[in-house]
């Protein structure tokens, strides 16, 4: 699964630090707002009693309608444990966002996965979550490391099929589906779409003028985009190829990056449904990358006589969709 390292508010970090090293005794409610996650309010006293903390935390919760949050509390003098809160209800981007941090916050909160616990209903915050708790951190405590290695690998299970969100599918707009049609009948040379209000739509068309450069115009600079279009590679001697790019630029949030990651699957399996074929599927961090990356993509490496092309120079990847 895809994971995110939110930046942590320093106030919400030094208050976790201190409830580790029992300075504190509170509760915190964290979300996450532009990318950083910090307390939604100012941290609240504990009681020491797990069932009236829980209580207070599903009516601050429903008082200000949270559909996702991470929570900080303890669950006895000694022994913080974090909630991650994410409503069934909650948009797909919201829950996608919640999902891919809760490993970090968990390594910000420094607490082990048996007091990590989730929850999709704000119905289910209560003590009855901790429940096995302590008996099952007493029984790895007696464990010898190999018993400790059995355990883990009898809770293994095969992973499934990669996918941010398992389950979601992201919804076509009619013309969106339009356009995928008039591709398919040749009736458009180049199609773009966008990620908007959760479904794929269509964004701009070049009709008429076919290559790359008449697709790169079609572009911004700074969104992702989907791009369909048919090309002439100089490499392939006059065949003409069908290519799907990415275009994911770098200074692109991750909260923008997220919907084209999750959406990969729904986009290709509404493709193959007209009937269009990928000789090549694309990725660039950068509209000014797209002629070059797709025509090296049809560069035959066993080509001897290809001039040799000196090596692109790396940059950091975030999350991508590496279609």
């Amino acid at each position: 699964m895809m994971r995110v390292n939110f930046k942590i508010d320093p106030t919400l970090q030094s208050t976790v630090d201190e409830i580790n090293r029992g300075m504190r005794l509170q509760t915190v409610i964290a979300i996450v707002d532009n990318e950083i996650v910090k307390m939604q309010a100012e941290p609240f006293n504990s009681t020491c009693n797990l069932s009236k903390d829980c209580d207070e935390i599903r009516k601050r919760l429903r008082a200000a309608n949270l559909k996702c949050a991470y929570i900080v509390l303890l669950v006895s003098t000694n022994q913080p444990a974090l909630i991650i809160y994410v409503s069934d209800t909650a948009k797909p981007r919201d829950r996608m966002m919640y999902s891919t941090g809760s490993n970090h916050m968990q390594e910000a909160v420094q607490v082990s996965s048996a007091y990590c616990v989730q929850c999709s209903a704000i119905d289910e915050i209560g003590p009855e979550l901790f429940r096995g708790s302590e008996s099952g951190k007493r029984r790895e405590d007696l464990m010898t490391e190999s018993e400790r290695m059995t355990a883990r690998i009898a809770k293994m299970e095969v992973a499934p099929p990669p996918s941010v969100l398992p389950g979601v599918s992201t919804p076509i707009t009619d013309e969106g589906d339009d356009l995928m049609t008039k591709f398919a009948k040749r009736e458009v040379e180049t199609v773009s779409f966008k990620i908007e209000d959760s479904r794929i739509c269509a964004d701009a068309k070049v009709v008429g003028d076919k290559g790359l450069q008449a697709a790169a115009a079609i572009l911004p600079a700074d969104h992702p985009r989907y791009v369909i279009t048919r090309f002439t590679p100089a490499a392939t001697a006059a065949v003409e190829k069908c290519v799907l790019i990415y275009v994911c630029p770098q200074a692109c949030k991750p909260r923008e990056k997220m919907p084209y990651a999750s959406s990969k699957a729904s986009f290709m399996t509404y493709a193959h449904k007209h009937g269009i074929k990928f000789d090549r599927s694309i990725e660039v961090s950068a509209v000014s990358e797209l002629v070059q990356t797709a025509e090296d993509a049809f560069v035959a490496l066993e080509d001897d006589s290809a001039a040799p092309r000196a090596p692109k120079a790396t940059a950091p990847k975030g999350p991508r969709m590496l279609i």
